[in-house]
């Protein structure tokens, strides 16, 4: 006869049959697939199940795992809540008090219940406390995400994505919830667009505008303000700055007089002022001129109050102006 071993698994002994352990139903429960006529003596069988019709009717005790489920974040939150309530309990105990205040939910009502069950429960008593952490925590995650998504936002826009490593991009998919393949997408699009991005110096960028205004100089040898502001935009598209295309292009050098009122205020050229001679004076205005000049440039006097002492001369103060 078959042995029992503590386990409650079956041991082959000589003149055991399949069909004498297990019964009829022997091929599902002892899971053997080799020839039945052939079976070896000691071999090691599973444990009879009570509804098998051979033999003693020992439970199964063979332990079975269930397959790993991923875990939802309304599951993690769940766990976090139970913790929050669980911790407010203990430190409140400790200093001699109640876990919250009366009128609030009791966390040991709650400890080791499931999320949804926590709601269920907070509703039924309408009590507050589980509520205002529930809240306060979707505040907190989506502020975080908020500032995630800013943050992600900012990388992709100046092409620094293209430098995060992979474990910065799994924070990142944590955090605003994008999947991490997205992310790394993002990541080789700004990797392929650097790579094919031709950094231009200044003096190619010089030699490229020279050869597009080059069709368009009129017989005054100017430009029209329109090609000016249209070759302002091809400066800045090379990746030039709108200092140096001033510095590089003077509106006075290439575009005429008559063609400045076309530009945007901004850069239209300020009407130079004709500083009248101060020999054509009379000596002792000459004499005040010069020593108001003298004290603005020792600092004892600044130019706006001599304009302001002596507005009819201030004229004669304008390149001393900053001091």
């Amino acid at each position: 006869m078959a042995k029992t071993l503590s386990d409650g698994r079956i041991q082959v002994e000589e003149g055991d049959t399949l069909s004498g352990i297990y019964g009829s139903n022997w091929k599902e429960l002892s899971g053997y697939t080799g020839d039945p006529t052939k079976l070896q003596i000691g071999t090691v069988l599973p444990a009879k199940s009570s509804g098998s019709l051979g033999g003693s009717l020992t439970p199964e005790t063979s332990e079975k795992t269930l397959p790993n489920q991923p875990v939802d974040k309304l599951s993690m939150f769940g766990d976090v809540l139970k913790m929050v309530t669980q911790r407010a309990a203990k430190e409140s105990i400790s200093k001699g008090g109640k876990a919250l205040p009366k009128g609030m939910l009791d966390p040991s009502q709650v400890s080791g219940g499931t999320f949804a069950n926590i709601l269920n429960f907070t509703k039924e008593q309408k009590t507050r406390g589980i509520a205002d952490i529930y809240q306060s925590t979707l505040n907190m995650i989506s502020d975080t995400r908020a500032r995630a998504d800013k943050q992600l936002t900012m990388l992709v826009n100046t092409g620094a994505i293209a430098d995060l490593d992979e474990d910065s991009i799994k924070g990142l998919a944590d955090l605003t919830d994008y999947p991490v393949d997205y992310i790394q997408a993002m990541k080789s699009a700004a990797i392929e667009e650097s790579q094919d991005t031709t950094k231009m110096t200044d003096a190619g960028r010089i030699n490229n505008l020279n050869t597009f205004f080059s069709d368009k100089v009129g017989k005054d040898t100017k430009i029209s303000a329109q090609n000016y502001v249209e070759g302002f935009k091809r400066w800045i598209g090379l990746g030039g700055t709108p200092t140096d295309f001033k510095y590089s292009f003077p509106v006075e050098e290439w575009l005429g007089k008559n063609e400045w009122g076309n530009l945007p205020s901004e850069w239209q050229p300020k009407a130079q002022k004709t500083v009248p001679d101060l020999n054509t004076l009379p000596a002792d205005e000459q004499m005040m001129i010069n020593q108001v000049q003298s004290k603005i440039n020792t600092y004892e006097v600044t130019y706006e109050q001599a304009i302001k002492d002596f507005p009819e001369y201030a004229i004669y103060f304008e390149p001393l102006k900053g001091y």
